[in-house]
């Protein structure tokens, strides 16, 4: 994967960003780095409450993440479909400060996920963030998890043994259990089953007619515009 430097934003790296306090929503695909990095530094929408990213994937978008850190505080719904990072140190750090920054996220929705990067919401927030050297101080108090107000999951594509390991692992590594799952059109190598059914059931609110899928988006959807 290529990768990219502060000196990849060239003149829109000074570039004064568009104060839009209004802007509730954006919704970005197909970009490639330099081009969406330069796209976001011309934005500046603290009061955004949904973001979602498509067909951002065969280059390390880490830098893009790493500067949206700090970005939109107002965060409710993050939907990702076919993103990708370099799977690197360096990179997750940067994914895992830019989820980090958006604790009021309630509701993610992931698409064909690289598998990393979905594992960085199920593990301690140490594990990415924290510097080797930091753990040698006794008095570092652990890091909150990860997107802690999350509620709801949208799996697109995705296998059901990694959407049973993510319930599973969200409520005993972080101790923050999802609410509801919502799983449509996994893989045919590992499709829906009455087994992976009848063993999710009882752990979470697992939701796969895709007619009420598209009802509690919507709901979800109004519920962060108007928030």
């Amino acid at each position: 994967m290529p990768q990219y430097d502060e000196g990849s934003l060239g003149m829109w790296r000074d570039t004064q960003p568009i104060f839009l306090p209004r802007l509730r929503e954006i919704v970005f695909g197909d970009l490639s780095v330099p081009y969406a990095r330069k796209t976001f530094a011309v934005i500046h929408a603290p009061n955004l409450r949904m973001l979602a990213l498509q067909l951002m994937d065969g280059d390390d978008y880490s830098p893009v993440f790493g500067m949206l850190a700090g970005r939109f505080p107002e965060l409710r719904i993050l939907a990702l479909h076919e993103v990708g990072i370099l799977r690197a140190p360096a990179a997750y750090k940067k994914w895992a400060l830019f989820l980090q920054s958006i604790p009021k996220v309630f509701s993610l929705k992931v698409g064909r996920l690289d598998s990393a990067m979905v594992d960085t919401l199920v593990l301690k927030a140490e594990t990415y963030i924290v510097d080797s050297d930091a753990d040698l101080d006794p008095n570092r108090q652990p890091l909150p998890p990860l997107l802690p107000a999350l509620q709801c999951v949208e799996f697109v594509g995705v296998r059901c043994s990694d959407v049973r390991n993510f319930v599973t692992w969200r409520r005993d590594q972080v101790h923050t259990p999802i609410a509801k799952a919502y799983v449509l059109a996994p893989p045919p190598e590992d499709p829906l089953t009455p087994e992976f059914v009848g063993e999710l059931s009882p752990q979470v609110g697992l939701i796969i007619d895709p007619n009420i899928i598209q009802a509690e988006e919507a709901d979800l959807r109004a519920r962060a515009l108007l928030g």
